[in-house]
């Protein structure tokens, strides 16, 4: 392959190629494009010196070693996808140099480190996708500058601190996952202003505090999800005017007060998770959410004296059969049963064993009716 110095577009991809790459491939001064995706190629990546390169996919792979320091010779690259290989070591501060790209997906790999600060200058990337790695340190605040991204997955990792207050900022971001790493501090109050977000995802890290009262701008707002945190305070009623919610799972945090009867809005809700929280009250009436499949709201302080019981499945009981007013508690009601089952077989007992007295031995009987009948 290294004599094909005028190559311009190199596809191989979707077939069953395995072996290494011939380190020629990164030296061809032509290649601009080369999608090497979904096949059995294993080894290193090659160091690349083609100056001229705008497409790299090797995505689904089984690439070992570093992602090359030598991939920020490419100034003119635009899309980088390294996903699911087995690739280790940091991301590489160069990367900084591909001052073009727009798509960086590492995710799936075995990366660990830190985001670099040189990511800063990556002002035309629009999808960052790191998430199953092993990455450390805390997310740089700089990526907030970077006002093109619409696509941020960094979850699953070992991210910790805080996250950028900015965040919610950014003219075009659309998707945020930050879930399954180990980030602190308090839910930033730009996201829940953000015109454009569609979906959020912080669960399974260590956040506190509360969440924020206003959600009213964030109108195409799809999916929520903050479960398995430490977040305190109310669930905001002004959630109930996001008419695009689809889902809202903050189960496993602190959450008090009621459940804010404005939810009954939301025709589009088919996901509502709020089991193992604090609230009190009693849950609204659910019954016009005729989109509802999934919806929790176990272990929770209800008072069910006046709950509404007929909600669709299945949330046929809201409280889960925890009624403190009405229900007997189940041993109870087995003796209850018990003993009233009792009665009818003796009952029962009692009149066939009188009647088998009475033709086994009828003489007995008869004198006993004639006695009767003398004493009247």
């Amino acid at each position: 392959i290294s004599s094909f110095h005028k190559l311009i577009y190199l596809s191989l991809s979707d077939n069953t190629l395995s072996g290494t790459l011939s380190p020629s491939i990164g030296t061809l001064e032509n290649l601009q494009f080369l999608y090497l995706q979904d096949n059995y190629f294993s080894g290193q990546i090659p160091d690349f010196y083609n100056y001229e390169m705008q497409d790299i996919d090797l995505s689904n792979n089984e690439f070992s070693g570093t992602i090359p320091n030598t991939v920020g010779n490419l100034t003119r690259l635009a899309f980088l996808n390294l996903f699911q290989n087995r690739l280790e070591g940091t991301i590489p501060e160069s990367i900084g140099n591909c001052i073009l790209l727009q798509s960086l997906q590492i995710q799936d790999n075995y990366i660990s480190g830190s985001i670099p600060d040189s990511i800063q200058t990556l002002t035309s990337l629009q999808w960052l996708k790191t998430k199953n790695n092993l990455l450390n340190g805390t997310i740089p605040t700089t990526i907030t500058f970077l006002e093109k991204l619409e696509d941020i997955d960094l979850s699953n990792n070992k991210l910790n601190g805080t996250i950028p207050s900015r965040l919610g900022l950014l003219p075009k971001i659309d998707w945020l996952s930050l879930a399954f790493n180990q980030l602190s501090g308090t839910f930033p109050v730009t996201l829940a202003s953000s015109p454009t977000i569609r979906f959020i995802d912080m669960q399974s890290n260590q956040l506190s505090g509360t969440i924020p009262f206003d959600w009213s701008r964030a109108v195409v707002l799809q999916s929520l999800s903050l479960s398995m945190n430490q977040i305190s305070g109310t669930i905001p009623d002004s959630l109930g005017t996001l008419t695009n919610l689809n889902a809202i799972e903050i189960q496993n945090n602190q959450f008090t007060g009621s459940i804010p009867k404005s939810l009954a809005n939301l025709a589009s809700l088919n996901t509502l998770l709020l089991q193992t929280n604090l609230l009190t009250g009693c849950p609204p009436n659910l019954t016009t959410l005729s989109s509802l499949e999934e919806c929790n709201l176990d272990n929770n302080k209800f008072r069910c004296r006046n709950c509404f019981p007929d909600l669709p499945d299945p949330c046929k009981d809201p409280c889960y059969g925890k009624r403190h007013s009405s229900q007997l508690p189940p041993v109870v009601i087995f003796f209850i049963v018990a003993g009233g089952v009792a009665i009818v077989v003796l009952a029962v007992l009692f009149i066939v064993s009188r009647d088998f007295r009475k033709k086994v031995f009828p003489k007995y009987y008869e004198n006993k009716k004639i006695e009767k009948n003398e004493l009247m």
